[in-house]
This record gives structure tokens, sequence and C-alpha cells, in this order.
């Protein structure tokens, strides 16, 4: 994603809580600012950000973790700031064991909409615009609902 957006003029700034995540995006995007971050404790300035966007990276949160990514974004984002957000829709909880020929222990979290909506507005964001989709054919993603909102600073 922030390729892209750099491919559009944007100046961008990735942001992940893995090392080794991090590593592979400067190995892969060359050029472009990577950084080792969490989205619970964000490392911008106040009002520093024009967007954010945040494509399925809420997938291991809870509530509670959920309303400090929330609190966190509105915090970074300056005045008309928007952010773009996309998660699984539902309420289930898929855990995995293994993934990829490795051993892991992971839970990936989808969560409703509405209940987003409202925790999005608990941190001052308003929705522009909210949208809903099928999965993709199983070949091409996950089977799952996906949303994707828009909100801004209120």
């Amino acid at each position: 994603m922030a390729a892209y957006l750099a491919s559009r003029g944007a100046n961008v700034s990735g942001l992940d809580l893995s090392p080794e995540i991090v590593a592979q995006a400067k190995r892969l995007s060359p050029g472009l600012d990577f950084v080792v971050g969490d989205m619970l404790a964000l490392l911008f300035a106040d009002a520093s950000l024009a967007g954010v966007v945040s494509f399925y990276s809420i997938v291991h949160f809870d509530a509670e973790q959920m309303q400090r990514a929330f609190a966190q974004i509105a915090r970074v984002l300056a005045p008309q700031g928007l952010l773009a957000l996309a998660f699984h829709v539902g309420r289930d909880t898929v855990h995995r064991d293994e993934w990829f020929g490795e051993a892991v222990n992971v839970d990936f979290r989808s969560h409703e909409p509405d209940v987003i909506v409202g925790q999005l507005a608990d941190a001052g964001l308003v929705v522009d615009s909210r949208q809903e989709r099928d999965p993709y054919p199983p070949a091409v993603e996950f089977q799952s609902r996906r949303c994707y909102i828009v909100a801004g600073r209120g």
C-alpha cells in the first residue's frame, strides 16, 4: 500500500510491529520510510498526518485495543485528515497453529461494522463512507465479507 501511494505522489511512512516485516518492506520498496512501531502507541506527533491507511491491521485487536488504536489514529490525524480502514466482517475468530509450514499461535478477529463505527465515533472520528463486499473467489483471498470505511476528524 505504501509503494502504491508513493507512486501516486504521496509522502508515505509505513509502520509495523514486526522488525522482520519492516525489513522486508524496506527491501521491497527501497527509498520509502518504514519504521517499527505500535498502533496502540503511535510515534507520530499530534495532528501531524494527512491520512492513515489501515488495511486489515486490526485483525488481532480486541475491543479495548481497538479503542486505543482509534484514539491514537485520531490523535495523529491533522484537521481534515482521513482514515482509510479495511477489515473482515463478522464475529468469528480464526485460530492458527500452523501457517505456511511454520508453527504459530495466532488469532485473527473479524469485526462488526456497526461496532467499529461506534468505536470510531468514540475516538472523535466521523464516518464519511462505508462499503461492504462479499469475498472474491477462494483462489484470490480468504473467504470473508469485507468492510471499507473512510472516516475523518470531526
